[in-house]
C-alpha cells in the first residue's frame, strides 16, 4: 500500500509539472504579442483606416430612419428596401444598373483609383474623365504603401523630438532655478542691506533724540529761571510800597502817601509768556483815588515812571471809581507819545480780593491782553520791542490798603 501511495503522488507531481510547463508557454506567448511596440501598433491602426474595408452601413439618406440596403451611384445617395421601391422601381427604373445592394461588394471592387485632388475613392470610369482634365489619380495599393511610409516616418521622429524637448526642458529648468536662486540671494543681501540702514538710521535717531532732549532739558531749565518775575527793589519809590515773600508782594504802607509804583525784574522782547498776579487786598470803597493799574511799559521808560511819574509808552489795565456816575469801571489804557487812550469793556469788570488777575504777552506780534479769573479781556498791539511789568496802587489815608503777590 505504501509502495502504491508514492507511485501515485510522483504521478501527481508529474502532472502538475506538465500543466504548469503549458502554462509558462502560453504565458510566453502572450507576453510576446504584449511586448509589441507602440510604434508598430499605431502603424497598424493608421493603415487599416487607408485600406478600403467595408464600413459600417449607413442610415437611408431619404427617410434618415432605417438602415440603408442599397446605393445607388448615379444618385450617390444610400436607400432604404421602402424608398429604392418607391423611387427606383416607379420613378428612376433607368438607375437599376447602377444600383448596388449592401454590402456593396461590387461597389468597392470598382473603386479601385484615388482622386488626389479632391480626397476621394473613384472608379474607373470617372478615370476617363479625369485623365481628360490631368488629374492627379493614384492606384489604392500605391497610395497606401505612400501613406504607410509617411506614418512610419513620423513615428520615428516622435520619441527623438520627445527626447530633444525633454532635454531642452531640464535645461529651461536648470536655469530658471538658477536665476531664481539668484533673485533669492539678491533679496536677502538687499534685506540684509536694508536692515543695517534701519539700525544705523535708527541709532543715529535715538542719538540724534536724546541730545535734542537733553537740549530742550536745558532750554526749560533756563526759562524757568528766566520766568520766575519778581519786582524789583531798586525801582521802588521809598517810603511808597514795601516788598515782602522774597521780592514778590508789593503793598501800600501804613499811615504814609497813598501812591505807589514798581516795576518787574525781568525783561519781555521775544516768546509768549503769562505773569499771574493774585489779588491780596484791594478796597472797592466809594472813592476814586482807589485804584489798581496793572500792565507793561517800555523798558528804556521805567525809570522815568518811577523817579518822574512819566506814563510814556505803557500798555496797562485799570479798574476805578468814577465818582461822576458814582460807579467802579474798568477799562484798557495806552498811553504812548503824549496821547491818551482808555476804552472802556462793554461789560462790568471789577477786582475783588482774591482774583487772579493775568497778563498775556505775545512778543513775536508784540501784542498784550488781560485776563480776570475765567474772563478773557482785549488788550493792545504794537507793542515796544522790550518791555517791563509794572504795577501802580493807590488808597485813601485810613482805608485798607493795595497788596498784590506775583505766583
Amino acid at each position: 500500500m505504501d509502495i502504491s501511495k508514492k507511485h501515485q503522488k510522483l504521478k501527481r507531481s508529474k502532472h502538475k509539472q506538465k500543466a504548469d510547463k503549458k502554462n509558462k508557454n502560453k504565458n510566453k506567448k502572450k507576453n510576446k504579442k504584449k511586448k509589441h511596440s507602440e510604434k508598430e501598433k499605431k502603424i497598424t491602426k493608421l493603415s487599416q483606416i487607408t485600406q478600403p474595408i467595408e464600413k459600417q452601413i449607413p442610415k437611408c439618406e431619404n427617410c434618415h430612419k432605417k438602415q440603408s440596403q442599397f446605393y445607388c451611384t448615379k444618385c450617390e445617395v444610400y436607400y432604404c428596401a421602402k424608398c429604392e421601391e418607391q423611387l427606383h422601381r416607379k420613378v428612376l427604373k433607368k438607375h437599376n444598373k447602377h444600383l448596388y445592394k449592401a454590402p456593396y461588394k461590387e461597389l468597392v471592387k470598382k473603386l479601385s483609383l484615388y482622386y488626389i485632388d479632391e480626397n476621394k475613392l473613384i472608379c474607373s470610369e470617372c478615370y476617363s474623365n479625369c485623365k481628360i482634365n490631368n488629374h492627379e489619380i493614384l492606384g489604392l495599393t500605391d497610395f497606401s504603401n505612400e501613406i504607410y511610409e509617411k506614418i512610419k516616418m513620423i513615428l520615428n521622429k516622435i520619441p527623438k523630438e520627445k527626447k530633444k524637448s525633454r532635454k531642452r526642458d531640464k535645461g529651461e529648468l536648470d536655469e530658471k532655478e538658477k536665476e531664481k536662486k539668484k533673485e533669492k540671494e539678491r533679496k536677502s543681501e538687499e534685506k540684509e542691506l536694508d536692515e543695517k540702514e534701519k539700525s544705523e538710521r535708527k541709532r543715529k535717531g535715538k542719538g540724534k533724540q536724546k541730545k535734542e532732549k537733553e537740549k530742550e532739558k536745558e532750554k526749560e531749565k533756563e526759562r524757568k529761571s528766566e520766568e520766575k518775575e519778581e519786582f524789583d527793589p531798586g525801582m521802588n519809590r521809598d517810603n511808597l510800597i514795601k516788598l515782602k515773600n522774597e521780592n514778590k508782594t508789593a503793598c501800600n504802607p501804613t499811615n504814609n502817601y497813598y501812591d505807589g509804583t514798581i516795576c518787574g525784574k525781568k525783561i519781555y522782547s521775544s516768546g509768549k509768556h503769562e505773569i499771574i498776579i493774585k489779588i491780596d487786598q484791594f478796597p472797592n470803597s466809594k472813592n476814586e483815588w482807589n485804584q489798581i493799574h496793572l500792565g507793561v511799559i517800555k523798558t528804556e521808560n521805567r525809570e522815568n515812571l518811577i523817579k518822574n511819574d512819566d506814563w510814556e509808552e505803557t500798555y496797562f489795565f485799570e479798574t476805578y471809581w468814577d465818582h461822576h456816575q458814582k460807579k467802579l469801571e474798568s477799562r484798557k489804557c495806552k498811553e504812548e507819545n503824549e496821547n491818551d487812550q482808555r476804552e472802556l469793556y462793554p461789560k462790568k469788570i471789577n477786582l475783588k480780593k482774591n482774583d487772579i488777575f493775568t497778563i498775556f504777552l505775545d512778543m513775536d506780534q508784540k501784542k498784550i491782553s488781560f485776563k480776570i479769573n475765567e474772563k478773557n479781556l482785549e488788550g493792545w498791539e504794537n507793542l515796544p520791542q522790550k518791555v517791563n511789568f509794572f504795577a501802580e496802587l493807590l488808597c485813601r489815608k485810613g482805608e485798607v490798603k493795595n497788596q498784590i503777590t506775583i505766583i
